[in-house]
C-alpha cells in the first residue's frame, strides 16, 4: 500500500474550494450541506476514495484520504464531516458479501452512506435477510445519501441471539434511503451543516447481501483484495475522524490568538504583530499582558515601542498536546527588535 499523498486529489479539493467556502454560511442555515458544495465533492471524485479501482472507486491510501478530509475540512468543518462518514463506510463495505458492494456502487461509485452507528436497531431474521427497525440519531448527511448503514442486534422476539461465547449477535446493515424516516432533530449551535438528523426504521427488509457481521475476522469480497482492505478498522477511525477535529481545533485557536492580539493586546498601548498564547492559560497570559499598563514610562521607554512578537515554540506535537489538555510550551514575550 502506498504511503505517498495524491496530490491530484489535494488539487482538485483547492479548484472546488471557492464553491465550499460559498455556500458553508448556507449548511449553518438550512442545517444540511449545499447541493452546490455535494456536487462538488463528487465531481472531485472525493466521495470514491476508499472504493475499489474494480467498482469505479480510487482506493487511495489512507495518509491521502486523511489530507484531503483535512483539506476539505479547513474550508468548511460541516462539509470535512461529511464526508469522512461515507468515506468510512466504504471501507466496512469491504466485509460484505460480493453482491453488496455490486449492487451499492456497481452503476455509482460516488454513492453516498450516511448513518449512525450506535445505538443499535433491532434485526429480526427472515428468509434472504433481515428486517430492521428502531431509531437512532446522528445520521450525518442522511438527506444526501442514497444508503443508511446502521448496526443492529440480531433479536428473537425480545430477546438477542448470541454467538458461542454468549455475546449478543451484531450486524451492520445498509438499508436504502428511501426505507428511513428522517425526523429533524438536529439543533445546534456549530456544525449545523452536517444534518445530523434522528432516523427511523420500521421493519425495513434488508437483503444478507448487504449486511455483515460485526466480528473481528473477515475475509475481504472479490473487489477488495488490495492492501487497503486489510487495513485495521480502528487505524481507519483514526484517519477519517481526527482530521476533522484537529482542524477545528487547530482554527479555534487562531481565532483565540486573533481576538488576544486585535481586541485585548491594543489597550496596552503597544503596536502589536502578534503573540504567543499557552493553551490552557489564557488567564494567566492575560494578566500578564494587562499588568505591562501598570510599567512606568521609563519601563516603556526600555521596549524602544517594539512590537509584541508570535514566536512559534510549539512543537510538532502541539495539536495532541492540546487535545489531551496539555499546556502547549509557547508564552507571551516582549522583544527588542532593533
Amino acid at each position: 500500500m502506498s504511503t505517498n499523498t495524491d496530490e491530484d486529489l489535494l488539487d482538485a479539493v483547492q479548484r472546488i474550494a471557492p464553491v465550499i467556502q460559498q455556500h458553508a454560511d448556507e449548511a449553518e442555515r438550512a442545517g444540511r450541506l449545499s447541493p452546490a458544495t455535494v456536487e462538488a465533492m463528487r465531481a472531485a471524485r472525493l466521495f470514491r476514495m476508499f472504493n475499489p479501482k474494480t467498482l469505479g472507486g480510487l482506493e487511495v491510501s489512507p495518509l491521502t484520504c486523511a489530507r484531503v478530509i483535512e483539506a476539505v475540512a479547513a474550508l468548511d468543518s460541516a462539509a470535512g464531516w461529511t464526508l469522512s462518514n461515507p468515506v468510512a463506510y466504504t471501507y466496512w463495505c469491504a466485509r460484505l458479501p460480493d453482491a453488496g458492494p455490486q449492487e451499492m456502487f456497481g452503476r455509482d461509485p460516488d454513492a453516498i452512506i450516511a448513518g449512525p452507528f450506535h445505538p443499535p436497531l433491532h434485526a429480526s431474521p427472515v428468509p434472504g435477510g433481515f428486517r430492521i427497525s428502531g431509531r437512532a440519531p446522528l445520521a450525518s448527511n442522511c438527506r444526501e445519501a442514497m444508503w443508511i448503514s446502521v448496526s443492529a442486534m440480531v433479536m428473537e422476539g425480545d430477546q438477542p441471539l448470541t454467538d458461542a461465547q454468549g455475546l449478543p449477535q451484531t450486524i451492520i446493515a445498509f438499508l436504502r434511503a428511501q426505507d428511513c424516516n428522517i425526523i429533524e432533530t438536529w439543533s445546534v449551535l456549530g456544525m449545523r451543516g452536517t444534518g445530523s438528523d434522528d432516523i427511523s426504521v420500521d421493519s425495513a427488509f434488508v437483503p444478507a447481501a448487504r449486511t455483515l457481521p460485526l466480528v473481528p475476522e473477515f475475509e475481504p469480497g472479490v473487489h477488495y483484495r488490495g492492501p487497503l482492505y486489510r487495513f485495521p478498522a480502528m487505524g481507519i477511525n483514526a484517519v477519517v475522524l481526527p482530521p476533522v477535529t484537529l482542524t477545528i481545533a487547530r482554527r479555534a485557536i487562531e481565532e483565540v490568538k486573533a481576538i488576544v492580539t486585535e481586541q485585548v493586546l491594543d489597550a496596552v498601548g503597544l503596536h502589536v504583530h502578534a503573540v504567543d498564547l499557552p493553551v490552557g492559560g489564557l488567564d494567566d497570559a492575560l494578566g500578564q499582558v494587562m499588568a505591562d499598563e501598570a510599567v512606568d514610562a521609563e519601563d516603556q521607554d526600555s521596549f524602544h515601542g517594539g512590537p509584541l512578537v508570535y514566536r512559534e515554540a510549539a512543537g510538532p506535537d502541539a495539536m495532541s498536546e492540546f487535545l489531551r489538555g496539555e499546556r502547549l510550551a509557547v508564552q507571551f514575550q516582549l522583544e527588542d527588535l532593533e
